[in-house]
């Protein structure tokens, strides 16, 4: 939640420093207002009030927003990655489609973090093809997104919902981004609290 502060508020030139530091070190709040010359014995605290502060929140929000990463892409990049199988990957993996290719044809490739194909030759000559496919960790995947997109906090909080509960809510938001339902109030209630 916001802290409450005038509208007309403007960001000042140290919170806008905080912030872009903030986007680009990978949403790190500590890492971000030290940067700014904040202590590190305060450094966390700070990071996590400045975050919450109108005028950073609507500056961190519109720079994610200018980058393309707004939370229907990362929802769709996030579903991509934890629903990609392997099955869906068989041309792919069986050397009939090429990475471009299988790109083209729709198949989940931004899952995919290494793909390597290699033609070898045993030594009885017969050929075949060596293929390397590693998929992004999703549970690593999972966490940073839903950083991103608040559903916990910095904290360790024992209320956070579980990887499973996480995995449920995130199928309903996606079958309701696909057919153009509001999603129920009680999985938007338990991602507000995170």
């Amino acid at each position: 939640m916001l802290t409450r502060c005038n509208k007309e508020r403007r960001i000042t030139p140290r919170q806008k420093a905080f912030a872009e530091a903030y986007c680009s070190n990978g949403f790190n709040a500590a890492a971000a207002a030290r940067s700014v010359g904040y202590s590190s014995k305060v450094a966390r605290q700070v990071g996590h009030r400045l975050v919450r502060e109108r005028p950073v929140h609507e500056f961190i929000q519109q720079a994610l927003s200018e980058r393309g990463l707004t939370r229907e892409r990362v929802l769709d990049e996030l579903a991509a990655v934890a629903y990609a199988n392997l099955g869906t990957l068989e041309p792919l993996i069986s050397g009939r489609m090429t990475l471009a290719e299988a790109q083209t044809a729709g198949l989940p490739v931004t899952a995919i973090k290494r793909f390597q194909a290699k033609r070898r030759r045993t030594a009885d000559g017969v050929e075949f093809d060596d293929i390397v496919l590693e998929l992004h960790p999703k549970t690593e995947s999972l966490d940073k997104l839903a950083k991103v997109l608040g559903l916990y906090d910095d904290r360790p909080n024992v209320n956070v919902f579980s990887v499973e509960e996480f995995w449920g809510d995130l199928a309903i938001l996606q079958r309701c981004i696909e057919t153009g339902e509001d999603p129920p109030e009680d999985v938007l209630r338990r991602i507000e609290k995170g």
